[in-house]
């Protein structure tokens, strides 16, 4: 059983076509409930050996996640690196901080 204690933010994107004819990307935000779970020492070690840093794991509801790329958290800014299915109601998802996260800028 989670805790769905804590807020964050799924920034993705939506396409719309412009009176051209051209493919307009617009940035989405959703707002949904998450569980923050602790990172294993062997989920640590496998991606380190990726040269890959998880700061975060969340769990979320599966159908709330449509394969967004940042997940702003405690007003900070997130990669996702990975995500993993629990079950059919819930995902892992796996993010770091990169040096352009961290000083504000979203991908």
């Amino acid at each position: 059983m989670f805790d769905w204690d804590i807020d964050i933010t799924l920034v993705g994107k939506s396409y719309h076509t412009d009176k051209y004819g051209n493919q307009e990307a617009e940035p989405t935000e959703t707002i949904v409930q998450a569980s923050e779970q602790k990172i294993n020492k062997y989920e640590f070690y496998q991606a380190a050996q990726a040269n890959i840093r998880p700061s975060r794991m969340f769990v979320v509801h599966s159908f709330e996640y449509s394969n967004e790329q940042t997940i702003i958290a405690d007003g900070q800014s997130y990669s996702v690196i990975r995500t993993y299915p629990l079950n059919d109601d819930e995902l892992e998802v796996y993010v770091e901080q990169k040096v352009g996260d961290q000083n504000g800028k979203r991908n």
